[in-house]
């Protein structure tokens, strides 16, 4: 059954709805526990798929959006593995990085840690603002009206009455 304030304010009991999964993490497929691939032979085709599909995505970072990025790998023998493959224009990004001073490198390097906090804290943020906006706008259809309280006994039951018979419809 649908109530006034689902008529009333439709897109936000949802809106929150949606911030309150984001936030707790609830929805979507669930991974267990991330572990070392025990079988050499699948770990070292699965290092090499995911390798190749990062070099994929650095490719298209790097075209789509203008920027410069590289990747340096260490594969399970130890061998080095870069992006982009020509040594110099890695060494020039690299350059290019290492003159940065090292406390604004610092700041620009985010782990994967510091991007779901940051993440939770701006999602935390839009809930809350979501939800003042909801309960504004709710007192606003439900909030007292200073009009009711110069009423007499008797019209006070009257407009009773008649907001009985608007919610019997």
């Amino acid at each position: 059954m649908e109530t006034v304030i689902d008529q009333a304010l439709p897109n936000k009991k949802t809106k929150i709805d949606q911030l309150q999964t984001m936030v707790s993490g609830r929805k979507g497929a669930r991974r267990g526990v991330l572990e070392t691939i025990s079988d050499p032979k699948l770990r070292r085709a699965t290092f090499l798929k995911r390798k190749k599909n990062q070099k994929k995505k650095l490719y298209e970072l790097t075209t789509l959006c203008e920027v410069e990025a590289f990747m340096i790998c260490f594969g399970p023998n130890g061998e080095v593995d870069t992006w982009p493959e020509d040594p110099r224009e890695l060494r020039r990004v690299l350059d290019r990085y290492m003159r940065i001073e090292k406390s604004k490198r610092e700041k620009r390097v985010m782990g994967v840690a510091d991007f779901v906090d940051a993440r939770k804290k701006k999602l935390e943020g839009e809930l809350k603002r979501v939800k003042k906006e909801n309960e504004e706008r709710c007192n606003g259809i439900f909030g007292w009206d200073s009009r009711i309280d110069g009423l007499s006994e008797e019209s006070m039951k009257g407009l009773l009455c008649s907001i009985e018979t608007i919610l019997s419809f």
